[in-house]
């Protein structure tokens, strides 16, 4: 046994496969060729994982800004 399997923790896998959420949806993906699997962040560029925080930050940032101007007018 791994150590892994010991401990009872699973090793992360290939990316995920995205779930349709109704026939909609799963329509949608065959017609216009959606990937069926998410994005794995680990084998992006580096440049493109840095872009990806800064602007998941930026709209953090401005979200908490937008909260603090309408608590406090």
């Amino acid at each position: 046994m791994s150590e892994s399997e010991k401990s009872g923790i699973q090793e992360d896998e290939s990316p995920k496969v995205a779930e349709s959420l109704n026939s909609a949806t799963d329509h949608y993906h065959k017609i216009m060729g959606m990937p069926n699997k998410r994005a794995d962040l680990n084998t992006m560029p580096r440049w493109l994982k840095f872009f990806y925080y800064f602007i998941v930050c930026i709209i953090a940032i401005g979200f908490l800004i937008g909260l603090y101007a309408s608590i406090f007018k």
